[in-house]
């Protein structure tokens, strides 16, 4: 988490899809452990880091730029972080995808 709000490295922002398609922690895990390690920096500003940097990858390379089949993964990658995991509100109010075959709670 640290190196994905320090830095937005690509991979960063994979490591931390894969981590929570993995089930290994949910996104707001994710966040709470983060904010315990940088104790008195605020989790609205890391998360607008995030969309930052994110946003500079998408300027460096945009998807018509990229191959078909990395295309596809980008735009699910960089639409779940947009949207989910750094959206200052989710939209299940937790960070959290809803599970497969499963709607949004409202």
């Amino acid at each position: 988490m640290n190196a994905l709000v320090n830095r937005g490295a690509p991979r960063d922002f994979r490591d931390i899809r894969e981590i929570v398609a993995a089930g290994i922690a949910t996104a707001e895990r994710c966040w709470e452990l983060w904010a315990a390690k940088n104790p008195g920096r605020d989790v609205g500003e890391a998360r607008r880091e995030v969309q930052r940097l994110l946003a500079e990858i998408e300027a460096r390379r945009p998807l018509e730029r990229l191959e078909p089949a990395e295309r596809e993964r980008a735009t699910e990658l960089r639409a779940w972080f947009r949207d989910v995991f750094a959206a200052e509100q989710t939209p299940l109010g937790h960070g959290e995808e809803p599970p497969q075959g499963e709607e949004p709670r409202r």
